[in-house]
C-alpha cells in the first residue's frame, strides 16, 4: 500500500513477451547487467543476484563521466513467478551526486507483470522515496530501465495511458 506522506513513482510498459521472459530478465544476473540502467553510457560494474525470498543484490552503477561507482543494494521480500516481484532498494554511500544524507531512506521496488493483448503489462511502483531530487533521479532512472527492458525482452517501447 502506498504511503501518502512519502513520493513514489508509478511506471507501465507493455511489452511483446511472456511475464516469464520478463520476470526472468528482471531475476537473472547475465540479463540484469544488460538492461538495467537508465541510459547505454551508464554500465553495471558489477551484477549480483539472488533471486529468492530473503536473498540479495547488488549493482554498481560505473559514471561514465568520472568513473564512480555508485551502489545501490537491496532484499527480495517476493519472488512470485512469473507475477510480482517486491524488493528494498538502498543506494549505499559514496554515492557521485548524492550525501550519505539524502540518500537515508529504505524504499520498497514491486514489479507486478500481467498477460495483456499477447504481451505482458509490466507496473513498477518505487515507494517511499524522499521528498525532492532523489525522486527526481529515480523516475529519470526507471523511465530509461522500463524503454531498455522493452528493448532487451519485448518490442517498442509504448508508454500505456
Amino acid at each position: 500500500m502506498t504511503d501518502p506522506t512519502t513520493p513514489s513513482v508509478r511506471l507501465t510498459r507493455w511489452l511483446k513477451a511472456t511475464p516469464q521472459r520478463v520476470f526472468d530478465a528482471w531475476t537473472n544476473a547475465q540479463q540484469v547487467a544488460r538492461w538495467l540502467s537508465p541510459n547505454e553510457a551508464i554500465k553495471q560494474a558489477f551484477t549480483e543476484v539472488d533471486a529468492r525470498v530473503g536473498g540479495r543484490f547488488r549493482f554498481g552503477y560505473a559514471n561514465p563521466d568520472t568513473g564512480h561507482v555508485n551502489t545501490v543494494a537491496g532484499e527480495y521480500l517476493v519472488v512470485d513467478p512469473p507475477r510480482r516481484l517486491v524488493f528494498t532498494w538502498a543506494w549505499i554511500p559514496p554515492h557521485d551526486e548524492f550525501t550519505a544524507d539524502q540518500m537515508n531512506f529504505d524504499s520498497t521496488v514491486t514489479i507486478e507483470l500481467t498477460d495483456r493483448d499477447g504481451g505482458t503489462q509490466i507496473t513498477l511502483t518505487h515507494e517511499k522515496l524522499p521528498t525532492g531530487p532523489i525522486t527526481e533521479r529515480h523516475i529519470w532512472g526507471w523511465n530509461g530501465a522500463l524503454d531498455r527492458l522493452v528493448g532487451h525482452a519485448g518490442h517498442g517501447p509504448h508508454r500505456p495511458r
